[in-house]
């Protein structure tokens, strides 16, 4: 779970919104968010590939991208999403467990 930023109330430019979340989440390393884009939006991932950090209202991450745009398709893609189904993107499920379990 990523913290907010307190700007974040769930409505509002969700660009604006993923930029203050990535700037909240500095902190957090090993998921490849923080390794491989600069900013959190645009195209700011490693090899152009675009980013786009989660918000309240799009809290998971698309990650690895889709097939409609060449953005959207690299290894170092990921943005937030609402987590409805659709017809572009692909699912892999992620199970993380607390470092207080080893």
């Amino acid at each position: 779970v990523y913290p907010h930023s307190t700007e974040d109330n769930g409505s509002g430019d969700i660009d604006k919104l993923s930029k203050l979340n990535y700037k909240v989440n500095t902190r957090i390393f090993g998921d490849t968010i923080r390794e491989t884009s600069k900013a959190g939006t645009a195209s700011t991932s490693w090899y152009g590939d675009s980013s786009y950090f989660v918000a309240l209202h799009s809290p998971f991450l698309n990650r690895g991208g889709g097939w409609e745009t060449d953005r959207r398709d690299g290894l170092f893609y990921f943005s937030h999403t609402n987590g409805f189904g659709n017809f572009f993107d692909g699912f892999r499920a992620v199970l993380v467990t607390s470092p207080d379990d080893f």
